[in-house]
Order: C-alpha cells, then structure tokens, then sequence
C-alpha cells in the first residue's frame, strides 16, 4: 500500500515497518545498512550471523534489499532507508565496484559523511587503487575471503566487534546529548488497524526528505486522537524520541502552561511562561529526536508561536477537523475503516456471526473507536456484540419516537 503526504510518496508493508520501527533510536537500535553487490550474498549473511548478538541485544537493527517485501517500489524502501542509517556497511569487492546500483548507493552515502558512519568491509581480493579504496583504512585489513575457511569466523567475529564498538559510541553520544522527557495520556489497548498509516507516517518523518510537521484531519470522532496517541506510544517504546510531549490544545492557556511544563522536565530555569516557550523553542531549535503532538487544534495561529523557526529537527504531529493550510506540512485525512476491515475487526472478538458484524459496523459508521468500544464491551463480559447491537437499535429506535 501507499500513502501519499503532499506528493512524498511511501510503501507501508505493515509487517516490515513493524519489525524495523525501531531503526532511528538513540536509545533504540542504531541503523545499520548494508550496501553489497548481490554477487556477495553468502558474505552478507555470514557478517549478518556475526552481528546477530548486538541485534538481539538492541545495539543495532540491521537492514538490506532483501527484506523489501513483495510489492513494494525498491528504490523508494532503499533511498529511505540509505537516508535514515546511523552506519552504513559497504561490503567491497570487484563486484560492488562495476555495479552500478552499488556505486550510487556509495555516492549517496558518502554525502552523508556528517551523519552517519560509513565502514568499508573488505570481502574479496582485487586492485583497491583504481577505485580509489588503496589509501582507505578497510576492515579488516586483509580481504576475508583470503582467510582459510576455518578462520573465517574468527576474522568474522573480529569485524563485528568493531561494528559493535561503532554503534555503542553513537548511543552514548546520543544518551549524553539529551535528556528524556515524556508526557502522554494512557495507552488505548484497543487500538485496532492503521498499521499502514501509521507506518506510512514514521516513514515520512524518519525521511530526512519529508515533512517535519504532519497533521491527521477527519471528522468529529473519527479516531484522530487514537491514532495519534499509538503513534507517539509505539514511538515511545521502541525509543525513537527522547522527548514526546502531548499538549490538549483546544484553550490558549491550557496549552501555553503544558508547553512551558517541558522547560522544566529539560532542565530550563526561566522566571514566568513566556519565558520558559521562549527557552523551550530555542532548545528544539538545537536538537534532535523530539515529537510534540498538538491535539485538537481549533486555530493554526494558536500553535504556530510555539514551533521553532527554520528547518526542524524533531517532528511535529496534530490533530485537527480543519484542512492544514501550511503546504509544507504533511496531511492525512482520516476517514472510518473499509465495511470489510470494520466487519473482520468484530468478528476478530469470536462471538459473532458475519451478518451481525456487518449490521454492527454498519450502525457504527465504521468509525474505529465506537467499534472498538463495542468490542470493549464484550471482553469486560457484560454482553454479547449481538447484545450490544440489540442494545443500539432500541436505543436509536426509542430516540426516533
């Protein structure tokens, strides 16, 4: 599936996402990519084997095209992924160097010399000097493959030390830089559907292409809140963000006190509020890995004060039933799920039959809340959903009287 955010398009294979949504932490998985030539399979995997117990421990999530799933536009899954690595593998031979999917993933990768880690691994035997690899420290200093086999998996294990080493640097880096700060409201463990949104939405914003600010607009009751709230939850868990901040922001004061709150969770003095969003803006200005979620955003003009100026570092995330007028903003308009998403969502509960799922969904409107406070319902074990729906049809029929 694809969603489009003002023109950025991006795939959301559901299940990927969900593996590897933990890609951009600090305090989560450093992201490793592996640039090779296809020619090379056998090496990857033996270098994804050596590095599997930094993976399991959380040091690191490892990616490459292979795990593109079916479907998906390659290009776009690996140009996303090249952007938001924190160190990338270029695994070297005559091969990586006369393929040309190889070459502009090292060109790309290269411009991005400030911000990631890139680690030269030296597979096979060939003349380093024309490609301009001969006064590049490689590791190891020998090519593997120049090993007898029974050594191998001790040079192997040499090189994912290094590796290793590499990510643990940068998270301590990270972990010194900024202090965690969250506020959140409860988790709604209900929550059901909007993997491919959701998905979709950290995607854009782990692009270092994307949008920055994106707003969730629909209707009234529609699930705005909902998603937005597992959003800045799965984001939570997996650590992706230091700080996460949730601010109501129907009423100006309610909203300025909230903001000004995370001066003080941050560590900054400041006499009076203004003072204190002064000082707040000036600290997003300067850092990564935050998202402050605005939910229920009557007036644009109400936040707009509050975001930091210039290109942000950190992610923006609203609520709203207005279209957002700022273009440069992303915008996913919500709507109920499918008749056939919402019927599965109730018969997924196990007590119903098809036809009264779909009469159920039907006089829900679809709306992913009210289905899943029906399906709320059934597991505190008040009712069947069949008593549920003949509970709002006499309700519905007494209002019409």
């Amino acid at each position: 599936m694809k969603i489009t955010i003002y023109g950025w398009r991006v795939n959301t294979p559901c299940m990927t996402m969900a593996i590897e949504r933990g890609a951009i932490g600090g305090e989560g998985p450093i992201s490793v990519f592996f640039s090779y030539a296809h020619a090379d399979d056998e090496f990857r995997d033996d270098l994804h084997k050596a590095l599997i117990g930094a993976e399991i421990s959380k040091i690191i999530r490892m990616w490459w095209d292979r795990k593109i799933p079916p479907g998906a536009e390659w290009q776009l899954e690996i140009d996303a992924r090249l952007r938001a690595a924190n160190i990338i593998l270029v695994l070297l031979s005559i091969d990586y160097c006369f393929s040309e999917h190889c070459q502009l993933e090292l060109l790309a990768a290269r411009s991005r010399k400030d911000e990631a880690v890139l680690i030269p691994v030296y597979l096979r035997p060939f003349d380093l000097k024309p490609f301009g690899w001969d006064k590049q420290q490689l590791l190891p200093g020998e090519p593997i493959q120049a090993w007898e086999r029974d050594r191998r998996d001790e040079v192997w294990a040499t090189v994912a030390t290094r590796i290793r080493k590499e990510a643990e640097e940068l998270k301590d880096k990270r972990r010194q830089a900024t202090p965690p700060a969250w506020s959140l409201p409860d988790r709604d463990l209900s929550f059901f559907g909007r993997d491919e949104l959701l998905d979709g939405l950290w995607t854009a914003f782990a692009d270092r292409k994307g949008p920055k600010v994106c707003a969730l607009v629909g209707a009234a009751n529609i699930g705005k809140t909902w998603a937005a709230k597992e959003f800045a939850w799965r984001h939570r868990t997996e650590q992706d963000y230091d700080v996460v901040w949730w601010m109501q922001a129907e009423e100006r004061i309610t909203l300025h006190r909230k903001y000004a709150e995370l001066a003080e969770r941050l560590g900054l003095d400041a006499a009076d509020t203004e003072s204190r969003i002064r000082r707040v803006r000036n600290w997003l200005t300067e850092h990564e890995r935050w998202l402050l979620v605005f939910d229920s955003v009557k007036r644009p003009e109400m936040i707009e004060p509050l975001l930091p100026e210039g290109r942000l570092k950190g992610h923006v995330l609203i609520t709203t039933e207005q279209g957002w007028r700022d273009r440069t903003a992303g915008q996913v308009r919500l709507g109920g799920f499918s008749p056939d998403e919402a019927k599965h969502f109730l018969l997924a509960s196990g007590d119903v039959d098809p036809p009264t799922a779909e009469e159920l969904a039907r006089q829900l409107n679809f709306v992913p809340p009210a289905l899943a406070a029906a399906v709320a319902y059934v597991q505190s074990g008040e009712g069947l959903l069949a008593d549920y729906l003949g509970f709002l049809t006499s309700t519905r029929d007494e209002g019409g009287r």
